[in-house]
């Protein structure tokens, strides 16, 4: 009697999980924001900016920040050959 208590139970556990998870999804936050902010770019930081010139970033905060405004001539993709960043062509004097 108990087992089967225990088994209709879990049987209803079940169906409230199948039919909550297949409910509407909520709005993401880009379905909130107007046109003009989906570009803006929001990261949160532990400690205080020191400073905005990379050549005198000191702390991981800074640099952090530093990383996201400079850009390279040149980058590497993921199998480690040089990409063009902002360099359109280069070449070697060799």
């Amino acid at each position: 009697m108990i087992r089967k208590s225990m088994i209709r139970l879990a049987a209803c556990v079940c169906g409230l999980l199948l039919v909550t998870g297949c409910g509407k999804k909520p709005p993401s936050l880009e379905d909130e924001n107007d046109d003009a902010e989906k570009n803006v770019y929001h990261m949160v930081y532990f400690n205080e900016i020191g400073t905005l010139n990379y050549l005198q970033t000191d702390t991981e905060v800074d640099y952090a920040l530093c990383a996201n405004l400079v850009d390279n001539l040149v980058d590497y993709d993921s199998y480690g050959n040089i990409v063009p960043g902002l360099a359109e062509s280069w070449s070697s004097g060799e």
